[in-house]
């Protein structure tokens, strides 16, 4: 197994160098989308009482306001993923993001309701599991880079 993972890491990191630069790029796109997402929420429960009762409401509106940014950017920028019509894209990444969106959004009522964690501290925790599962899903499927699925498996099959 650890082999394996070194093998993995070995041909992921200094075979693949458009990867690299993706990765660089979805970090950056990411980045600014989970601070649109996180201080837009955070202005959005403290600006108010209203959104303060209504937390989860807040969460939705940030998260769909950073996910709008965010497709924009890795469709033309990050993974330049032109070849698929647009519609066909979007409607995969709107179920990526809604996907990931009800699991953090569930996520963050546990933390927060019932087990009485900060507000801020779960949103934190949140937009970083939600960006990493983000990127895997995103880039194997919505925007259909599967050429590394096939040179992993190739390493598969020689161990």
């Amino acid at each position: 197994m650890f082999r394996f993972l070194l093998r993995f890491l070995k041909n992921y990191f200094f075979r693949h160098r458009p990867t690299i630069k993706e990765m660089i790029r979805y970090g950056i796109v990411g980045g600014f989308a989970a601070g649109i997402d996180f201080f837009f929420y955070v202005y959005l429960v403290f600006s108010s009482e209203y959104w303060k009762e209504h937390f989860l409401l807040a969460h939705t509106v940030s998260f769909l306001t950073a996910n709008i940014f965010a497709f924009t950017f890795h469709k033309f920028w990050t993974f330049r993923g032109r070849k698929d019509p647009l519609a066909k894209q979007y409607s995969r990444y709107l179920i990526v993001t809604v996907g990931v969106f009800l699991l953090s959004d569930f996520l963050l009522y546990l933390f927060s309701d019932v087990l009485g964690v900060d507000l801020v501290v779960t949103k934190l925790v949140l937009v970083i599991i939600a960006s990493g599962v983000s990127y895997v899903v995103n880039k194997f499927w919505t925007f259909n880079k599967r050429w590394y699925l096939d040179s992993l498996k190739n390493e598969i099959k020689t161990l």
